[in-house]
C-alpha cells in the first residue's frame, strides 16, 4: 500500500520536464511574437537591413524551438510510458504542433531572406 507522500510524488512531474516545457513554451510563444513583430514591420516599412536582422533572429529561433521541441517529445513518450499516464499525451501532441510551426517559420524566413537579397 502506497503512502500518501508516495502518492503525491507519483503524480508530481520531474523537474528537467518540467523545464524542458517551460522552455518550449517560452520559446514557441517568443516564435509567435517574433513573427508577428516582422509582419507589422514590415507593413510600418521598417528598413531592410532591420527585417532582415528579424528574420535571421527568426530562423535561429525557430531551430531553438525545433530542439526542444525534440526534446520535449522524446521526455514526454518516455515519461508517458514509464509513468503509464495518458497526461504526457498533452505534451507529446504540445511538442509535434509547436516543431510544425518552427519548421514552417523556417523555411519562410529563409524564403524571405533569399527572396530580399535577390541577385546578390
Amino acid at each position: 500500500m502506497k503512502t500518501k507522500v508516495q502518492k503525491k510524488n507519483h503524480r508530481l512531474k520531474p523537474v528537467i520536464f518540467s523545464m524542458t516545457n517551460r522552455t518550449l513554451l517560452f520559446l514557441f510563444a517568443f516564435l509567435i511574437v517574433t513573427v508577428i513583430f516582422y509582419v507589422t514591420g514590415s507593413l510600418n516599412q521598417f528598413l531592410d537591413s532591420n527585417l532582415l536582422f528579424i528574420l535571421r533572429f527568426l530562423q535561429v529561433l525557430s531551430v531553438l524551438c525545433m530542439v526542444f521541441s525534440l526534446a520535449c517529445f522524446f521526455q514526454s513518450v518516455v515519461f508517458s510510458i514509464s509513468c503509464k499516464q495518458l497526461r504526457f499525451l498533452f505534451y507529446i501532441l504540445l511538442a509535434v504542433v509547436s516543431a510544425v510551426v518552427a519548421v514552417i517559420c523556417f523555411f519562410f524566413a529563409g524564403t524571405m531572406i533569399v527572396v530580399a537579397n535577390g541577385n546578390a
